[in-house]
């Protein structure tokens, strides 16, 4: 439900701002999400810590323990939401550095827009767990169900700021204050599932060393994350001004559509694996890793292919941008959407809630360094382009050396028999809808619009995909699972 609101406001929202903002001003407003972004680095690995200890039931067993591990961890938060406060003040100094703009009033504008939504994030952080205890208790609908609302709200709210001539400051306000509302509407959820949660500003130094021992470790992952997924903007604007930011962050609003999704099914797993290794039962969450990566690959082996090959129609429909230099770096995005959602996400959740997390903080610290440096030497002599193909190297090489290898070992599988069922198999079952679409665009022609195109090509590219999965993708007993659900539903919906 979440990605069907999802995906139509990005969609919606990229193109009003291009419109009535203009790519210098929708390259800031990417430029100060991206440095939202990387005020989570202050989380530490908390809100994991938090999902996991709530998976395994703590605050069931032992309620007063619970309590306090919440309270540290929200009082660790409330310092650093100061702290960032702090360092907004501290950069709005360098503003003119961080996006090369030299018109004075201009730099007073974006000066107040940045400090308004520093101080505002600062605020968001503070409840940033929340959502994070939501998923712990296995009650990921609720949250989907509130950020659907939000994301309703957002969308008729920047409608009707910008339709009504509304500036980059009313955007910043409404958004920030909306985000604040919504993580408070999930607290109030939270305590009517957990009605002996109690907290209260303390912080006790054994809880902290207790916690930092998983989360420290888990917050090495979420600094991986952040660098390849998020460090693109800033360094861009660094080298390359607002502009290069605006058709970087262009670039990559498809293959973020598709990474939505494609990575439903991810959400329920981090849970889900925690509870199964604390209870011991290792065959059912070999199963449940097993189908995970099954129906991850089946998902992004599906929006990879119909969006490579329909980039330029799927650019100019959904954000009115016709641009051979966004289409080439759109396309190199696709290539790392597909190998984060098909082939990083899960066995890095699956190290994670299984106790592997020192390894998988050596890993995400490694490749983390490695992108970074080799960003910095690279941008000074190529295009943004650079960036993602450094970020596909290199996650490549963790992926095949250190991440597959424990992975295969604990499902007990062998290399051919992981990539046939996982991987060769959705990319074989592709091979018939990609022919469909290349027959369908040379039938319509280059003179049709861009939505007959996108109409035709990807919903018979679809319908080709699901059929040949049926057979090649699905084992027999899924096969039969499948249609005993379909006659039920089918019996269900006739029966008066």
């Amino acid at each position: 439900m979440v990605a069907a609101i999802r995906l139509p406001q990005a969609i919606l929202m990229t193109r009003w701002m291009l419109t009535y903002l203009g790519r210098e001003y929708y390259g800031f407003w990417s430029l100060l999400w991206s440095l939202f972004i990387y005020s989570l680095l202050l989380d530490f690995g908390f809100g994991v810590s938090l999902q996991k200890y709530t998976a395994t039931g703590l605050y069931q067993s032992d309620s007063e323990r619970y309590n306090k591990i919440i309270s540290t961890v929200l009082t660790i938060y409330l310092v650093m939401a100061l702290l960032i406060i702090a360092v907004t003040c501290g950069m709005s100094f360098f503003l003119d550095i961080l996006i090369r703009v030299n018109d004075p009033e201009q730099l007073r504008y974006f000066r107040l827009c940045f400090l308004l939504f520093g101080c505002g994030a600062a605020v968001v952080f503070v409840t940033a767990a929340v959502p994070e205890i939501l998923v712990g208790i296995q009650k990921i609908y609720i949250r989907n169900y509130v950020n659907a609302i939000s994301r309703l709200l957002e969308l008729l709210g920047v409608w009707s700021i910008l339709f009504c001539g509304g500036s980059l400051l009313s955007l910043v306000i409404f958004t920030i204050t909306l985000s604040i509302l919504t993580n408070v509407v999930m607290a109030v959820q939270v305590w009517k599932f957990i009605p002996s949660l109690r907290i209260y500003p303390r912080l006790e130094r054994k809880i902290c060393r207790e916690i930092l021992n998983f989360s420290g470790f888990a917050y090495m992952n979420s600094l991986s994350r952040l660098i390849l997924t998020k460090s693109g903007d800033l360094l861009v604007s660094i080298f390359h001004g607002l502009t290069g930011v605006g058709i970087y962050h262009l670039a990559g609003r498809l293959p973020d559509l598709c990474a939505q999704g494609a990575s439903q099914y991810q959400e329920n797993f981090s849970p889900i694996s925690a509870s199964l290794y604390a209870s011991g039962d290792h065959d059912k969450l070999r199963f449940t890793l097993l189908n995970s990566l099954r129906w991850n690959s089946f998902a992004a082996c599906f929006f990879l292919f119909v969006a490579w090959f329909l980039c330029d129609e799927a650019l100019f429909f959904l954000f009115k941008v016709a641009d051979p230099v966004v289409s080439e770096l759109c396309r190199i995005m696709l290539l790392l959407m597909y190998l984060v959602i098909a082939c990083d996400k899960i066995p890095r959740d699956f190290l994670l809630m299984t106790e592997k997390h020192r390894l998988l903080a050596f890993i995400a610290g490694a490749e983390a360094a490695a992108n970074l440096l080799l960003d910095l030497i690279l941008l000074n002599f190529f295009s943004s382009q650079c960036l993602v193909w450094v970020a596909i190297g290199v996650k490549a090489a963790f992926l095949l050396f250190l991440i597959f290898p424990r992975t295969l070992n604990y499902l007990q599988s062998p290399w051919w028999s992981f990539g046939l069922k996982v991987y060769l198999a959705p990319i074989v079952a592709m091979i018939l809808p990609v022919l469909w679409i290349a027959w369908g665009k040379q039938m319509l022609g280059v003179n049709s619009s861009a939505f007959l195109r996108l109409a035709c090509c990807g919903f018979g590219a679809l319908l080709l995909y699901l059929c040949i999965s049926f057979f090649l993708l699905l084992s027999a007993e899924e096969r039969q699972q499948l249609r005993t659900r379909l006659n039920w539903r089918l019996k269900s919906r006739s029966v008066p």
